[in-house]
């Protein structure tokens, strides 16, 4: 489908981002899970390998049975989960943000695209995604 670029209400704004995520649904979809699905696959395997007599809802009899054990899985729990969420939170989430607007961009204007493309060009603009990512961040704590 070609997309016309003018002036558009807002009416047409919505039409047009509907119309251009079914017809590239795909694409989208694709480039989201490249980054998304191996971090998330990667991290409850973890906490299973930390955990796995968790996942089956204990007893508190067995929950008392780990005693000493419990307090250091829960802290290496923490630990990776604030590794997964930093991960997440300035590499995963802003280049596959940055791809998905490359291939955006790229249908839109009638230049087809590959995921691989639109995340190659997302990894071009990696430390300038980062540091606007850490300024965020800084003016957020700071109270910005």
């Amino acid at each position: 489908m070609q997309y016309e670029i003018r002036t558009l209400a807002l009416g047409e704004v919505l039409d047009h981002a509907v119309a251009l995520t079914r017809n590239h649904f795909r694409l989208f979809f694709t480039i989201t899970c490249y980054l998304f699905l191996p971090l998330q696959l990667l991290y409850m395997f973890s906490v299973y390998a930390i955990f796995p007599q968790m996942f089956h809802n204990p007893s508190p009899e067995e929950l008392e049975a780990l005693g000493p054990q419990l307090l250091v899985r829960m802290l290496i729990i923490g630990a990776v989960s604030m590794l997964y969420l930093l991960l997440y939170s300035f590499i995963v989430m802003p280049v596959t943000h940055a791809a998905v607007v490359r291939a955006v961009s790229s249908e839109y204007l009638g230049r087809p695209i590959t995921a691989w493309q639109a995340l190659r060009d997302a990894y071009r603009l990696f430390l300038p995604i980062l540091l606007t990512n850490l300024l965020t961040v800084i003016l957020v704590a700071v109270g910005l």
